[in-house]
């Protein structure tokens, strides 16, 4: 930052040198305070966005509850009113038999009312049947959107965390060697962005390990970034950020499809 001394006469037949230290800030200094807010108002507006994202799908999804419910109340005042015409139909058909004195054509109006009856219900519970199969398809295709979306939403928060603080990075790396034990080597593969932060960390995670295991590191150019890839003699660990949040979204949509 730029400093300014100045001498300041004291008209006193006097004068004493007084030094004021005036400090001027660089233009860097604006810049990067207004590109902090903008880096901010970003975020805020991307976070914004997501909130959006989800409200919208838990909106069509209390929608679809709202549509099922009136399909079922309206299958069932069609019920009732097909109930009270069979029984007026009856009573009419009981009422005719009885005055043209003919039993087996009471009989016989009866049985095809029945039938008639009988079918009614068939159909009506076909249509509730369906209803329903098509509401719990909606309801189940609504929650693995928002499943994804939330999936979606921890993976950009994560890999923004990861690019503001590289030293969350060394954490996994640090929590996926723990995971081997009594093996002489140790290879881990990073993608070239994160190799040489990785590099400057190595006495760190040697430390980590015992003694007699030995710890290199490549750089290997077709893996993604944030990737960590540890190999051993006996097998191989995948400590990747993709890999962890898959394991996550197999775990919860296993979750929501039992529920």
């Amino acid at each position: 930052m730029p400093v300014v001394e100045g001498t300041i006469s004291l008209s006193n037949n006097h004068s004493i040198p007084s030094k004021k230290i005036i400090q001027i800030k660089s233009p860097n200094y604006f810049y990067n305070e207004k590109s902090s807010k903008n880096l901010v108002s970003e975020e805020v507006k991307e976070m914004e966005s997501i909130q959006s994202e989800i409200t919208l799908a838990s909106k069509q999804l209390e929608q679809l509850k709202n549509q099922r419910e009136k399909l079922l109340q309206t299958t069932k005042m069609e019920i009732e009113t097909e109930k009270k015409n069979w029984e007026k139909e009856k009573l009419s058909l009981v009422q005719q038999a009885k005055d043209e004195g003919y039993t087996a054509g009471f009989s016989s109006g009866k049985e095809e009312g029945l039938l008639q009856y009988k079918e009614l219900i068939e159909k009506v519970n076909v249509i509730v049947q369906t209803a329903t199969e098509e509401y719990h398809a909606a309801v189940e295709k609504s929650n693995e959107a928002i499943l994804l979306l939330a999936i979606h939403t921890a993976e950009r928060i994560l890999n923004v965390k990861l690019d503001e603080d590289p030293a969350k990075f060394i954490h996994i790396v640090k929590q996926a060697i723990k995971e081997l034990k009594d093996q002489s080597m140790v290879s881990i593969y990073l993608h070239p962005s994160n190799y040489h932060y990785v590099l400057e960390q190595k006495e760190e995670l040697s430390r980590t390990m015992p003694s007699d295991m030995r710890l290199e590191l490549y750089v290997k150019e077709d893996l993604h970034e944030n990737a960590c890839v540890i190999e051993h003699p006996f097998g191989r660990i995948d400590a990747s950020v993709d890999t962890q949040l898959k394991q996550v979204y197999d775990i919860l949509l296993d979750i929501a499809q039992e529920s």
